[in-house]
């Protein structure tokens, strides 16, 4: 059989075969189309594996809507032990310079396993973490998170919704990680925390929270490199929150007053039980023995105390107190200075 044969042989024989499958393929075809339909209809008009995806998503918000609220607290309550454990007192702060942090942390991380990833994983750490974490282990499981740069959304809680100042804490994981300053609100955000307990106080806005009192900051040029957040904020700055500031006189009868009144209090403390190097705290108001009760950003052991309002005027260097806007309170300077 010459080639020309061959090519027509081969051909027929492709008809034929085409002829037979071709009816099979068709009815393959159209049970698959009619399976992919009932499945369809099952699930409500998707295909099967987008519906599980659909399913499951919906049953993560359910969950979060029903589960119990988180405690941003909870992780610095109990790391409160570690202060007792790591001998650390958390009244009184030391200014740490890079090699004597290293050491610390050395040291630090034979007593705890946290602090041993903490301590081999330094390098990538910023100094203001490590500073603060040294002085305060009550934040280990926010500096833990920064390597993982774990991200929450920056809002109230019903707990702290039914606070009249909630303590927010400059390290918590809902803004902590938010860039300010010269890193993050959790190593320069002392100044905008405490706006925003002292804002949310008066106005119940919860759309104040201490990442949105920073990133105002930050564009009205608040925040000074190498220094820290200027004082006009609490003052001038408070304005944008709807909160008139009052320069207030460090006298304890004044400042007592004031707060007895109900009138919350920033200061700016200088080196002492509350801080090395500088920071902002609030005062809230008194207890029945007449101690002050402060909401400080950067400690919940130093929050949990109450102090001498003697003991704390005596390591402020400026004091502001806040009002809403219009009630006939401006800015003015209340006391001889």
């Amino acid at each position: 059989m010459n080639t020309y044969g061959r090519v027509r042989r081969f051909c027929r024989g492709l008809i034929r075969g085409s002829l037979i499958l071709f009816p099979i393929a068709v009815g393959l075809f159209l049970g698959n189309l009619y399976t992919t339909r009932e499945v369809i209809q099952d699930v409500g008009g998707l295909p099967e594996v987008y519906a599980q995806a659909e399913q499951k998503q919906t049953l993560v918000t359910f969950t979060e809507e029903t589960k119990e609220e988180p405690d941003y607290l909870a992780e610095a309550k109990e790391n409160q032990a570690l202060y007792e454990e790591l001998q650390i007192d958390p009244t009184s702060p030391r200014k740490l310079g890079e090699q004597e942090l290293n050491n610390i942390l050395r040291q630090l991380a034979r007593k705890n396993e946290k602090f041993q990833v903490v301590y081999e994983k330094r390098e990538e750490l910023p100094w203001g973490l490590k500073a603060s974490v040294c002085n305060y282990p009550e934040m280990i499981d926010f500096v833990l998170g920064f390597f993982a740069q774990e991200v929450t959304e920056a809002r109230y809680t019903k707990t702290e919704r039914n606070q009249k100042y909630p303590l927010l804490l400059q390290w918590d994981k809902r803004w902590g990680y938010h860039p300010y300053g010269g890193y993050n609100v959790a190593t320069s955000g002392c100044a905008p925390t405490c706006l925003a307990m002292v804002a949310f106080g008066l106005t119940r806005d919860e759309e104040i929270t201490p990442d949105v009192v920073g990133d105002y900051a930050m564009k009205q040029k608040y925040y000074l490199p190498g220094t820290g957040t200027k004082w006009a904020l609490l003052s001038e700055g408070a304005e944008q929150f709807g909160l008139h500031a009052i320069f207030l006189e460090r006298d304890e009868e004044l400042i007592r007053e004031k707060l007895a009144d109900g009138m919350p209090i920033i200061c700016s403390m200088k080196e002492g039980n509350f801080t090395a190097i500088g920071h902002f705290i609030v005062l809230t108001g008194l207890d029945e023995e007449g101690l002050v009760c402060v909401n400080d950003p950067n400690s919940l052991a130093r929050s949990e105390r109450r102090w001498k309002l003697s003991t704390v005027i005596s390591q402020t260097k400026q004091m502001w107190g806040y009002t809403l806007e219009g009630v006939g309170v401006s800015m003015e300077l209340v006391g001889s200075f």
